[in-house]
């Protein structure tokens, strides 16, 4: 049996039959009602659609987390499509909640805007008949190529209430609906909203599930904060830094908040410090860790006869014409013709100097060694983990109401310029320190550090083995031309070629660089790292694998640089592998 996820949205809107009959509306006000609130949701260039219903007009409309997860920041609203008055609009995603799995949209075109009331679950019952509006396969039930299709109108019933320890989880109905519903209206005899549509059973017939209404109330019950962290590496800790927060009000609610950044960690006392709002986004400067300005990092030096690892101070050296610290650096290849890839993923040429005669500590004791003579120096971190917390928390009147936050780790291994809240396996110490790295290393299950060229590259290489079902033992390679690629900390996404790859951490994690094993199909991967290449008719109802995070780079909140290789198995551990490498702008080869 095979559960699927409707890759669009609809809803469900319904109500109790106890309720009062002079309050229900004739099946022409209930089709007229559902459909002005009800619009088509496009992702990207066509790459995916779904449904979604205003809840607001001021401009609010209610859709999946599963859906909005990998478009980025905004999608396209297909209003009235169709019909004389079509029209598309862009919406901001300006919350997301992975564990009720809902997306909270906002639009600037309030014009016209019908918004659907929340009903209650409360007195709903088996049978309850309910009518549910969405948009069953996007584009493909319009008349024409290129076009909208119309809305469809579903009824149906209530068939079971499905509870977790007593409490409405899942409300289940026999309605028809298909991938491109999810997210729509659907109305009870009132023409109240009770649930919103988010999964189905293949082969199953009509057995589909809703989300309570209870979980969007809760959803949109309380405001929701996006925090973004100015870079953070071993050098900038000690530095003055900018921090800032947007805030997306409830719907439901007309309450003005005021945010707080708190930063906790290294045995110091918890600082506070209040977030001023300018033309929309709250900010505040801070210095992350007082004191650590100088702190020292560690590095690891690999010479034609061998290796030493250990500790330095954050010294200046010389490539080219230019003068940086050793903090700023990720990798180093010395020499005339020298290579530097920086912590935020610049890279700088010319001969490397002055790092011919460094005390290294190692352990008790301290060499002097000729760095220069090195084919390769990797630059890990500070001397001593550091690990530091930063939360912003909303208030109103005085009283927190909502609050985010996340860890920053620094020591032991490369540590990105970005925010994580766990870490996976350093990828420098899981991986081999010698060979190609190759497809065919993936075949056997190794994952080889990438050596470092001048050139930034983007590509997708897949390599299918024998008896692999998704890939049917064939290679594919495309390049950036013909890829359209998403990467967040929360989701990497890559749709090419009828093909999709989904790279994702855990629930409640970020991604940074490392290896990550026990990777299990996303988006059903809960607390386990996610993975899934699948498409052209093909895909698993399991997935074990495991990939490796060589570089990822964050600039403004996006990922400017990525090199991820990859291993997936079908079905079981033991099933035939299917491999990839994939290059977002990076110099690994």
């Amino acid at each position: 049996m095979k559960t699927f996820l409707l890759p669009a949205l609809f809803t469900l809107l319904m109500l109790g039959p106890s309720q009062a009959m002079d309050k229900q509306l004739s099946d022409v006000d209930l089709a007229a009602k559902g459909k002005a609130a009800t619009v088509l949701v496009e992702i990207g260039q066509s790459l995916g659609f779904a449904s979604a219903f205003c809840v607001d007009d001021r401009g609010f409309y209610i859709t999946n987390f599963h859906v909005v997860q990998a478009s980025g920041t905004t999608v396209n609203l297909i209003l009235s499509p169709g019909e004389k008055a079509q029209k598309r609009v862009v919406a901001k995603v300006i919350r997301q909640d992975q564990d009720f799995d809902l997306a909270l949209l906002k639009t600037e075109d309030t014009t016209k805007l019908i918004p659907i009331k929340l009903g209650t679950e409360e007195s709903l019952m088996e049978t309850a008949e309910v009518i549910v509006f969405g948009f069953p396969f996007g584009k493909d039930l319009a008349l024409n190529p290129g076009e909208y299709p119309s809305i469809s109108v579903n009824k149906g019933h209530v068939t079971a209430l499905r509870k977790k320890e007593g409490t409405l989880s899942r409300i289940q109905i026999d309605a028809v609906v298909n991938p491109g519903n999810s997210g729509g209206p659907v109305l009870d005899k009132n023409g109240e909203l009770v649930g919103v549509i988010v999964s189905g059973i293949v082969g199953a017939g009509a057995v589909n599930f809703a989300i309570p209404v209870s979980h969007v109330k809760k959803f949109l019950s309380k405001p929701a904060i996006a925090f973004t962290l100015p870079t953070l590496t071993a050098v900038t800790l000690g530095d003055m830094l900018e921090f800032k927060a947007t805030l997306a009000a409830s719907p439901l609610s007309n309450e003005t908040y005021a945010l707080e950044l708190l930063i906790n960690g290294q045995s110091q006392p918890e600082r506070r410090f209040d977030m001023k709002p300018v033309g929309g986004v709250y900010s505040v400067k801070a210095v992350p860790l007082p004191g650590k300005k100088d702190a020292g990092v560690r590095l690891s030096a690999t010479f034609a006869d061998g290796q030493i690892s250990g500790v330095v101070g954050d010294l200046e050296f010389i490539v080219g014409a230019r003068s940086i610290k050793l903090g700023e650096a990720a990798t180093i290849k010395p020499g005339a013709n020298g290579l530097v890839v920086q912590n935020n993923g610049q890279t700088l040429e010319g001969p490397v100097r002055k790092l011919d005669a460094v005390p290294i500590k190692i352990g008790v004791q301290t060499l002097t060694v000729n760095l220069c003579s090195a084919t390769e120096i990797v630059v890990s971190g500070m001397e001593a983990s550091v690990e530091l917390t930063f939360t912003v928390i909303a208030k109103s009147a005085g009283k927190e109401v909502a609050r985010t936050d996340g860890k920053v780790e620094f020591g032991g291994a490369v540590s990105p310029p970005s925010v994580v809240t766990a870490g996976p396996k350093p990828a420098l110490g899981s991986s081999k320190s010698s060979g190609i790295a190759s497809l065919e290393e993936l075949i056997e299950g190794r994952f080889v550090r990438p050596a470092i060229t001048g050139t930034r590259s983007t590509y997708l290489k897949v390599l299918s083995t024998s008896g692999d079902y998704i890939g049917q033992g064939k290679r594919y390679e495309y390049d950036s031309k013909v890829m359209d690629f998403k990467p967040a900390e929360g989701l990497v996404s890559v749709h090419v070629d009828n093909w999709r790859l989904e790279i994702a951490p855990g629930k409640g994690r970020i991604l940074k660089v490392g290896e990550y094993e026990n990777a299990k199909r996303y988006p059903f991967n809960d607390t386990m790292p996610g993975i899934n290449f699948s498409g052209n008719g093909r895909g698993a109802n399991a997935i074990d694998g495991k990939f490796v995070i060589w570089e990822f780079v964050i600039q403004g909140g996006k990922v400017t640089n990525l090199a991820i290789d990859f291993i997936q198995r079908s079905e079981s551990k033991t099933a035939a592998p299917l491999v990839g490498m994939l290059r977002y702008n990076s110099n690994f080869k």
